[in-house]
């Protein structure tokens, strides 16, 4: 088995690519109803040598269950990360992904985080609650479009400066004069 003291394991620096390299490609995760949620909507999280490539999430609805309940707070099978009890999806090293018709009612985190990702498109979001909509870090060739902000949530997408230069937004719906469609947050 995996020795989660084995810090070679564990290391975020993109390696050379080998036959042992993992390829997770071509996933397809379609009309899901969840409710009562205890730790996240979703962890994808690629490698940085072989990103998760051609991830597809359509027509998905999920709600966290609300308060405080005893269940781990960081994804089962994966050491050293941070905790995600109470996330939308969490994603990271992926590649060519699309979120189609996705509706998240999340408590503690942005509906989703895409980090050290490209080519990814959200479309038809609907995220409830006060908290951001979409968080992009150190990713590139980024769409958000045809969306619907919270009226609780100040801002829609907080993105850094590098992501906001690729970062194509439209047809996303504010509630209330005062919400931010881009917010750049470094």
């Amino acid at each position: 088995g995996t020795d989660p003291n084995d810090m070679e394991l564990f290391n975020l620096d993109k390696n050379p690519v080998e036959e042992s390299t993992p390829v997770f490609k071509n996933i397809y995760i379609s009309n899901v109803t969840a409710r009562e949620v205890k730790c996240a909507a979703g962890y994808i999280y690629g490698i940085p040598e072989m990103p998760v490539t051609s991830l597809h999430v359509d027509n998905f609805v999920c709600s966290m269950t609300k308060g405080e309940h005893n269940v781990a707070s960081s994804p089962i099978m994966a050491w050293h990360v941070e905790p995600t009890k109470g996330y939308g999806f969490f994603c990271a090293n992926m590649k060519d992904v699309s979120f189609n018709n996705v509706h998240l009612d999340v408590e503690k985190s942005s509906s989703i985080i895409i980090e050290k990702s490209e080519l990814v498109k959200v479309s038809g979001l609907t995220s409830e609650g006060s908290n951001t909509a979409v968080e992009v870090k150190s990713s590139k060739d980024i769409m958000i479009s045809n969306s619907m902000i919270s009226p609780t949530a100040s801002d829609f997408i907080h993105a850094d400066s590098e992501s906001q230069k690729t970062l194509a937004v439209n047809g996303v719906a504010k509630s209330k004069d005062n919400q931010e469609i881009v917010k750049v947050i470094d």
